[in-house]
């Protein structure tokens, strides 16, 4: 890899009245010792014996310049406490190491030489679009997230000459990832490799497929790819037996959604060539949607993945609902009536908003009621109390029913339900939460093994060596009338136009992409990140080194029966973790985490991966979002076992 020239890291620590210790550097960071050390705590100094030299008040060292015994230090790396939140770094000499765990927080704080420097924000789209005779295509939210970055991080724009290495952050095409990219860990970039498996619609169903297996994805309805379909003997009577199909190209923005009875799929075998049809996916019409004021909606949420293995995945509590704008026709006569893209239904929405405010009642029509000039019948008079009972609901919560609202928010959505269906809002996003979370599981495989070949290529061992990636994905997801959700499409560099100027869609989109930005650090902490502790806890934990690598430690991982010390790959995870869950906002950690039911869905017995949920389950005062240096140092504590004599690993 090439590397920005970083600094060697200090972090210091200042006791009160207290002098500092310099210790010879085990190949992480040169640090100045704290003289104090508190007193053992239950559980986390287990076993520990306090140093000849050591008193209740604290460790009795010489003078600054001397250099501490290794047995003095065994119980100083045991027991090391913060009790100041005040870390700093200064440079000194650059270390394999230190380039690999710093963060963008700690290289924008001055770990680095240069102090601290003003970060850039890489256009991709059109530097790799030209570089390799592309279409300069931009995604429509990369103007957001530069204004976000601009006012939050004083980002500028990279100049044309800039090079990739001096890019804090960087946004490019999904293709660009796989090219030899060569990054440092401090850097940003919005690409996770292989995330084709997933956002793709004949390569999401083809992972679907092996992770389920014959008996199917329970959350997906029965999808083909027009080759899988054509392969099978009696393909025409499958397709009859279904009545109605969606039948969904490679083209964007819903202009290649079509529903098509079966006599229509039929006659599109006979009138396309197969190559025409070779990105299609044939998926079962789910007839039966839960409609609001009798139209049919979508959800779109947002999901951001920041490591594949070991799996790190969130979702953001607020999302959109999607109106059709018009209502719901169960044969698809009207296209507006099933399709709830928004470029699709913007003009209709208004024009459907125009006539329903100047008097028609489109919720009763909606509802197929009906008025035979002796009273309501019936069925007509069931819809209307229906529709009665949403037009109260709407009114308690301040929502506008379709058409006149194209939208909502995710957040109002579920409150609405929770009105309509007592109790079912906690469930259906309980549901939501799950079907994201299992697609995420199925799709681990496919982006580990992309990542593998990638990382292979550009000769770097792992994934802890290149820069922090990212990716944010729309899942569209619909809820049938029992709030059921079916995922119908992920779409990677989701859409982030504001489609409706005077609702919530800009405040909820740029929020989220704040969010999203903060949780994978592009926007630096204002201070140096508590994380940093690590730094100097795995430092101090260090008994030997050689070639800036961890070596012996003093003390050794808890999980794997004490046979390990930490390791460079599994501190810049636990890092990452951690800073992410600390910065996370309005994203809800889907995995690692503490949920039961979580647990088995996900789990999958990697060494980092047990680490983390070990990390999780450590006894501590601290919340799982806390992290401050005494945190940090209380959980590092919890994940070691008691002090033993340094051996080498």
């Amino acid at each position: 890899l090439v590397f920005l020239p970083l600094a060697f890291v200090l972090i210091r620590y200042t006791a009160p009245q207290q002098s500092s210790l310099r210790l010879r550097s085990h190949g992480l960071y040169n640090h100045a010792l704290p003289t104090t050390a508190a007193a053992p705590t239950n559980g986390a100094s287990e076993g520990m014996q306090a140093p000849p030299n050591a008193t209740a008040a604290g460790l009795a060292v010489g003078a600054a310049t001397q250099t501490p015994t290794r047995a003095a230090l065994q119980p100083v790396a045991a027991e090391l406490r913060f009790t100041a939140a005040s870390i700093s770094c200064a440079g000194a000499t650059g270390s394999p190491a230190v380039r690999r765990l710093l963060s963008l927080s700690l290289y924008a704080h001055g770990c680095a030489p240069g102090a601290t420097i003003r970060p850039c924000l890489y256009d991709g789209y059109t530097f790799f679009a030209r570089l390799h005779g592309r279409k300069p295509l931009k995604w429509n939210a990369a103007p957001r997230i530069y204004r976000i970055l601009a006012r939050r991080a004083g980002y500028v724009v990279c100049g044309a000459s800039a090079s990739l290495e001096h890019a804090a952050t960087l946004i490019v095409p999904s293709w660009a990832i796989d090219l030899r990219m060569e990054l440092a860990p401090w850097q940003r970039v919005n690409r996770l490799w292989g995330i084709n498996a997933v956002a793709k619609k004949v390569e999401l169903l083809r992972t679907l497929d092996t992770h389920f297996g014959a008996n199917g994805c329970p959350f997906v309805p029965t999808t083909y790819a027009w080759a899988q379909l054509h392969s099978l003997p009696n393909w025409q009577a499958v397709v009859r037996a279904q009545g109605r199909w969606m039948v969904k190209s490679s083209k964007h923005r819903g202009e290649g959604v079509k529903l098509l009875t079966a006599e229509q799929v039929i006659e599109l075998s006979r009138t396309s060539s197969p190559s025409a049809l070779s990105t299609t996916v044939v998926q079962q019409y789910v007839s039966s949607p839960y409609l609001v004021g009798g139209h049919k909606f979508t959800l779109r949420l947002y999901s951001v993945i920041t490591s594949a293995e070991p799996l790190r995945v969130y979702l953001h509590r607020n999302g959109f609902a999607l109106f059709a704008s018009e209502a719901y026709a169960a044969d698809g006569t009207a296209r507006l009536s099933v399709m709830t893209n928004a470029a699709l239904n913007q003009k209709a929405s208004h024009a459907s908003s125009a006539s329903a405010n100047s008097g028609a009642n489109s919720t009763s029509f909606a509802r197929g009621g009906h008025n035979d000039g002796n009273g309501a019948a019936e069925a007509g008079s069931k819809e209307q109390v229906a529709a009665g009972a949403e037009a109260a609901a709407a009114s308690r919560l301040e929502l506008k029913l379709p058409p006149e609202a194209p939208r909502w928010e995710l957040a109002k959505l579920l409150a609405f339900v929770g009105e309509m269906r007592t109790g079912r809002a906690a469930d259906v996003w309980r549901s939501l939460q799950r079907l994201v979370l299992h697609t995420w599981v199925a799709a681990r495989g496919a982006l580990v093994s992309a990542m593998q070949r990638s990382l292979k290529e550009h000769s770097v061992a792992g994934s802890h060596q290149f820069a922090a990636t990212f990716e944010l994905i729309g899942f569209d997801v619909l809820l049938d009338e029992n709030l059921k959700p079916w995922l119908l499409e992920l779409n990677a560099s989701p859409s982030l136009k504001v489609e409706a100027p005077d609702s919530s869609d800009a405040v909820v989109k740029d929020a989220m992409l704040e969010d999203m930005l903060s949780l994978v650090d592009a926007i630096p902490d204002t201070a140096l990140p508590p994380e940093a502790a690590l730094a100097f806890l795995a430092d101090a934990n260090s008994a030997d080194s050689s070639n800036g690598e961890l070596g012996a430690c003093w003390r050794r991982w808890r999980i794997g029966g004490c046979a390990s010390c930490p390791a460079e790959d599994e501190l810049v995870h636990l890092w990452r973790a951690a800073a992410e869950r600390r910065r996370a906002g309005g994203f809800d950690a889907l995995w690692p985490s503490r949920d039961p039911e979580w647990r088995q869905l996900a789990r999958n017995g990697g060494r980092i991966d047990e680490l983390l949920l070990a990390w999780l389950d450590a006894p501590s005062k601290c919340g799982v979002a806390e992290s401050t240096p005494q945190c940090v140092t209380e959980w590092w504590n919890a994940l070691l076992c008691p002090s033993k004599s340094a051996n080498a690993t």
